[in-house]
């Protein structure tokens, strides 16, 4: 092994210095190379401590830049959480808007509709105060009404008309009540399709009419069978129609007749109106009811 050879003021690997022999120690203590190593590992331990602080220091930076990201981050979210909130209330506050505007729009119609109301109303109360007609030779004294044309006059009472049909056949015996089961209106309840009669709630002009389509049975037709329909109010008989039936088609049937009764009637409450089927002659016969209507209805008249 070669000796090391030390040279004063040289500067020597550290490396080096822990491989320095014994006896040359004492020559480092004698020339102050002892102290020289002492200063340059001194200086590298300061310098591995620097550097690991530093190092230390670059992850504490690290860190607190992914925080500041992380933040950044989290800050561009609620800013676009709050832009979007801030375009759905401008969306709603511009339907309100539309709302309020439509609801304007409403309240100026409803407005004009009412004063369009009031002007016609206004129209037609002068209307009624200048427009009278006299109508007299109908069973009443004179009476002077109001004319009525799409209005409702205050001297009026409710609309009466009914109108009641048959729709099925019936085998019958003359002389009988005409039953019409189906009411197809009744504008103010006054007739009874189970017992088939009329009854009016208040007084008036009634036209009242009545129509049966009559099938004699072929056995029946070379009697001299007549029938006649009869409007019967309270049990009397007022109007009536005649029908000869006693014809025959050349393949010896019954052809289907017609028998009609139209009358007017000054009717008070409470009056019971019927319709009769039957025969002139004094014996009786037989066929069938296959069709028929029964009707009224009241004409303008004042309340008496």
């Amino acid at each position: 092994m070669k000796k090391a050879s030390w040279v004063k003021g040289t500067p020597l690997n550290i490396r080096r210095a822990y491989f320095i022999p014994k006896r040359r120690i004492k020559l480092c203590k004698s020339n102050g190379g002892l102290n020289r190593f002492r200063q340059l590992r001194n200086l590298i331990r300061e310098q591995t401590a620097a550097k690991a602080q530093f190092q230390s220091q670059l992850q504490l930076q690290s860190q607190l830049q992914n925080q500041l990201q992380a933040q950044t981050q989290a800050q561009a979210q609620a800013q676009t959480q709050l832009q979007n909130q801030l375009q759905a209330q401008a969306q709603i506050q511009a339907q309100l808007q539309a709302q309020a505007q439509a609801q304007a729009q409403l309240q100026a119609q409803l407005q004009a509709q009412a004063q369009e109301q009031a002007q016609l109303q206004d129209q037609l109360q002068a209307q009624q105060q200048s427009e009278t007609v006299t109508i007299s030779g109908v069973g009443n004294p004179d009476v002077s009404v109001r004319t009525i044309f799409n209005r409702i006059d205050p001297n009026l009472v409710r609309a009466s008309a009914f109108r009641a049909v048959i729709t099925s056949s019936t085998n019958v015996t003359l002389p009988r009540k005409v039953l019409f089961p189906v009411e197809l209106f009744d504008l103010a309840n006054e007739y009874n399709p189970l017992t088939s009669t009329f009854s009016p709630t208040a007084p008036g002009v009634y036209c009242i009419t009545a129509d049966v389509d009559y099938l004699q049975n072929v056995a029946e037709i070379r009697r001299n069978s007549t029938i006649f329909l009869r409007i019967v109010v309270n049990g009397t008989g007022v109007g009536s129609s005649l029908e000869d039936d006693s014809r025959v088609n050349p393949m010896n049937q019954s052809i289907r007749q017609t028998v009609q009764a139209t009358e007017i009637f000054n009717l008070k409450a409470g009056d019971v109106v019927e319709v009769f089927i039957a025969n002139a002659g004094p014996d009786s016969f037989s066929g069938t009811i296959q069709g028929g209507s029964f009707a009224a209805v009241r004409q303008p008249s004042p309340i008496i």
